[in-house]
């Protein structure tokens, strides 16, 4: 079984040596599931997005230090669950329930460390190979299950009728068994991450 891989030797050589080529390949590939992490620590959208932005620009200032795509993909996460946990410190500051809600939520943080990295490594997998599906295939699957909308949604905006949406979810369900791990498809639906 062939597996979605996050391959990125060509463009760790450029990311170091400073290239746009390889900031561009690492950003789209890993800002996604950047914003997707942080915001199950901040649950603020915009700040996610912002903290997930800056992250490039703090790795991006020390490109020439990072030689490979898993250290790359490491200190990004690294630098956004920092800054995330700095943001959710500073917004908690701002309430008279400060001491309490630190106190009791310092604690889970750690705990859903591990469960929150999961789930963004699953969806960047998932969008990944949603992303390889054959055209029409993919927008239907990037329609019903990152966008949520319904197969009437999804035929209605496609001009398609809904049984041809049906068999392009049949389709895309078959071949996403073939590139992905079952147990990624298991927790990405069970989770309810998309």
């Amino acid at each position: 079984m062939n597996r979605v891989k996050f391959n990125g030797d060509n463009n760790s050589f450029l990311f170091q040596n400073g290239e746009e080529p390889g900031f561009t390949y690492f950003f789209c590939q890993l800002y996604p599931a950047l914003v997707f992490y942080c915001f199950k620590i901040t649950t603020d959208k915009e700040a996610s997005e912002e903290i997930a932005s800056n992250a490039f620009i703090k790795i991006w200032a020390k490109h020439k230090r990072f030689s490979d795509a898993d250290s790359i993909k490491n200190y990004l996460y690294r630098i956004v669950r920092n800054d995330a946990l700095k943001h959710l410190h500073k917004e908690k500051r701002k309430t008279e329930r400060n001491k309490e809600v630190i106190y009791l939520y310092g604690n889970e943080q750690e705990k859903d460390h591990f469960d929150k990295l999961v789930k963004a490594e699953t969806l960047r997998e998932l969008l990944q190979a949603i992303k390889a599906l054959p055209g029409e295939c993919s927008k239907v699957f990037h329609l019903l299950y990152v966008e949520g909308k319904s197969i009437q949604e999804a035929a209605k905006e496609m001009n398609l009728s809904p049984s041809t949406i049906k068999t392009q979810k049949a389709r895309g369900l078959a071949a996403l068994r073939k590139t992905i791990k079952p147990v990624v498809l298991i927790i990405a639906f069970t989770l309810s991450i998309v």
